[in-house]
C-alpha cells in the first residue's frame, strides 16, 4: 500500500517536473517583457500606443480598466474592439458567496472595464484610442491586461499608463 501511494506521489512529481520544463524552456522566460508605452491627449480621445520589446510571441491585450470616478467625468469609452464589461459574479471563484457579491459591486462602483482582444507582435507598436466627450483636469491611469497562451494556460500580465489631462 505504502509502494502504491510513494509511486504515485512520484509520479505526480514526475509530471509537475516535465511541465515546468516545457513552460520555462519551451514556452521561454518571459522575465524580459517591457511594455514600451506612450499616452497622448488628443482632441477627444486619449491616444495610447503600447509596444512589447524583448518578446518573440504575440501578446492579446485583453482587458482595461479606468477609474470610474475620473472615467464619468470625461465620458470616456472603449476603444474599437474593445466593450463595456461590468464585472459580474461568474467573474469571482466564489459567485453565490456574500463577500463576492460585494467585492463585485465595489469593483463596478470603483472601475470602468473593457474587455476585447487586441493582438500586440513582438516590437510592433500598437495604438488604442479611448473616446472622450470632455477634457478636464486631472490624473489617473489606465491598466491594460495582456495575455500570452502557454499550451493550455496563459501567462498574465498587467501595466499601467499614466493618463495627465491639462486644460488648454
Amino acid at each position: 500500500m505504502l509502494r502504491t501511494i510513494l509511486a504515485a506521489v512520484g509520479v505526480l512529481l514526475l509530471i509537475f517536473v516535465a511541465y515546468a520544463a516545457w513552460v520555462i524552456i519551451g514556452a521561454g522566460d518571459s522575465t524580459g517583457i517591457r511594455p514600451v508605452v506612450t499616452s497622448e491627449i488628443l482632441s477627444g480621445r486619449i491616444r495610447v500606443t503600447v509596444a512589447l520589446s524583448g518578446v518573440d510571441s504575440e501578446h492579446e491585450i485583453t482587458e482595461v480598466i479606468f477609474p470610474r470616478e475620473f472615467g464619468d467625468q470625461l465620458e470616456i469609452s472603449a476603444p474599437p474592439a474593445f466593450r463595456l464589461s461590468p464585472y459580474e459574479l461568474e467573474d469571482t471563484s466564489e459567485p453565490n458567496s456574500a463577500e463576492a457579491a460585494e467585492w463585485v459591486a465595489s469593483a463596478n462602483r470603483r472601475d470602468i472595464r473593457w474587455t476585447g482582444s487586441v493582438t500586440m507582435l513582438p516590437d510592433v507598436p500598437v495604438v488604442l484610442e479611448f473616446p472622450i466627450r470632455y477634457r478636464i483636469e486631472g490624473n489617473s491611469a489606465l491598466r491594460f491586461q495582456y495575455e500570452r497562451k502557454i499550451g493550455i494556460s496563459a501567462e498574465i500580465s498587467f501595466f499601467n499608463v499614466p493618463v495627465e489631462i491639462t486644460e488648454d
